[in-house]
């Protein structure tokens, strides 16, 4: 990859986590916003609320830090506190925890800022869960590029890219329903579909490349010998196919020559003839 390549990579991350860490961090003033309207509440709850903004605001930029690969290592410290914290794995997941907790227990979806700040929240959920996927999808793409897997590592970046895509697709929507815009109807086929991406998760992956790795790691029993000797036996396998559909495809462009000159052949041989 060029420099040029590399740096614009680069730029476009950092732009990507300002985007969402400002996206974010309206939703949470959305979400204390709606917290503040439920007054009164008692002092333990208050305190319990107060830490639990504390940790989605932390978090919130540990994870465009890390987005962004700013993060540095007294960073990276913290924020595995909190994820030990939590029990979480990842970042994403926390958020995602964090807002559908508070959300749940005080968002009452009365208004159509309110149903909103729950789509927004409903998105969260499905963005950590497509973290993992992603995740899980970058780690077999690094894999096979280092073993020189290329047909591997191609179609897994394509699988990546379209999760990447639709995320984003879904980001623009939940964004179109914003209050001055509500639709009831539009905002309950959202849910209705955010629901059912999230339903797609399932615990080995979502996507068929990711679930059968996951289950060859689980055969392999974890040996990386023999988990390498399967990624780049599936690299074989795609590369051999690839190039038998482009000799078929070359064989019939060649037939398909050889047709159009005999075609023409034909035609002038009339010709000549005066017929």
């Amino acid at each position: 990859m060029g420099v040029y390549f590399k740096v614009n990579e680069i730029r476009q991350d950092l732009n990507m986590a300002y985007q969402l860490m400002k996206q974010q961090d309206d939703l949470v003033k959305e979400l204390y916003e709606i917290v503040e309207a439920h007054k009164p509440y008692q002092r333990e709850d208050r305190k319990d609320i107060q830490e639990k903004f504390s940790d989605l605001k932390q978090l919130l930029v540990y994870d465009s830090l890390e987005r962004s690969k700013r993060l540095t290592l007294l960073g990276a410290q913290k924020r595995d506190q909190l994820l030990e914290k939590h029990g979480a794995q990842n970042a994403p997941e926390v958020i995602a925890g964090i807002a559908g907790e508070i959300n749940e227990h005080y968002n009452r979806r009365d208004t159509a800022k309110a149903k909103w700040v729950d789509l927004k929240v409903q998105f969260l959920k499905y963005s950590a869960e497509n973290y993992q996927e992603l995740a899980g999808l970058k780690e077999l793409e690094n894999m096979a590029k280092r073993l020189r897997a290329d047909n591997v590592a191609q179609k897994v970046n394509k699988v990546y890219q379209e999760l990447v895509d639709e995320e984003n697709e879904f980001w623009v929507m939940v964004k179109k329903l914003k209050p001055e815009k509500h639709n009831v109807d539009k905002y309950n086929v959202m849910t209705i579909l955010i629901e059912q991406k999230i339903n797609l998760y399932k615990k080995q992956g979502r996507t068929d490349l990711l679930r059968t790795y996951n289950q060859h790691v689980r055969n392999c029993g974890g040996d990386p010998v023999r988990i390498e000797e399967g990624i780049q036996t599936a690299d074989k396998y795609w590369r051999e196919r690839e190039q038998k559909t482009l000799g078929s495809l070359t064989q019939s462009a060649q037939a398909l020559r050889q047709e159009r000159e005999e075609g023409k052949a034909v035609i002038k041989r009339t010709r000549e003839r005066g017929l």
